[in-house]
């Protein structure tokens, strides 16, 4: 993958995202904690609770795992935001 299309990621490693997208019904709604790219661009993700049935990336027969792989565009991430303090404040409390 390309560092251009790095750029539009929506998600990065370590982040927590929701499944908004999964030919996998029950994948849809879980929260996942996005681990690393994989090679051919898909997200490796640990699935948070219990693991899901689905079958094997390579379709030869089912897994129950927790281990999965997600399109960038199947993730919802959940950035914390952290908000700057405000100078003023930061500089009476230096005072």
């Amino acid at each position: 993958m390309n560092e251009d299309a790095n750029k539009r990621l929506r998600c990065r490693p370590g982040d927590t995202a929701r499944v908004v997208d999964s030919s996998n019904d029950a994948l849809i709604g879980r929260t996942v904690e996005v681990a690393q790219l994989h090679f051919d661009g898909r997200w490796e993700c640990v699935l948070e609770g219990g693991a899901v049935i689905g079958l094997a990336d390579d379709g030869m027969g089912l897994l129950l795992t927790r281990d999965w792989l997600f399109p960038d565009c199947c993730l919802e991430p959940k950035h914390v935001r952290h908000r700057e303090p405000l100078s003023a404040l930061a500089e009476s409390l230096a005072a």
